[in-house]
């Protein structure tokens, strides 16, 4: 079942909260940010962008979730969680049987359109 980190707050285009990953570049924006905790999200942003591919071109209002055999993002991610808990972020976990409509699958993740009762 895919699985997703999300913050309380609210992404314009898909109507859904926003991921963990939103919430850590805000972290590398706060200039008031203790300079551990940005060298540490500075870090593990690295290695997502080392070994998890991006997409060129999605529709923004996207949903993506990491696929249950994507071990090692969702081990990293913990790491991310846990220094955007220490910022002052409430974190979740989602997960879903319905992501929403895929447009976008590659072996660690998934990009969906979600259903209007998709719960992210």
């Amino acid at each position: 079942m895919p699985i997703r980190f999300v913050v309380p707050q609210t992404d314009p285009d898909s109507h859904k909260r926003l991921g963990v990953f939103w919430a850590a570049y805000q972290i590398l924006d706060d200039v008031e940010a203790d300079e551990g905790l940005r060298i540490s999200v500075r870090d593990t942003l690295d290695w997502f962008k080392a070994n998890l591919r991006i997409p060129r071109s999605v529709n923004p209002s996207a949903i993506f979730w990491f696929k249950e055999g994507a071990r090692d993002c969702t081990t990293r991610m913990w790491d991310l969680v846990a220094d955007v808990k220490l910022h002052g972020y409430a974190v979740s976990r989602v997960r879903t049987r319905r992501p929403g409509y895929i447009i976008y699958e590659d072996s660690k993740q998934i990009a969906a359109i979600p259903f209007r009762d998709t719960r992210t």
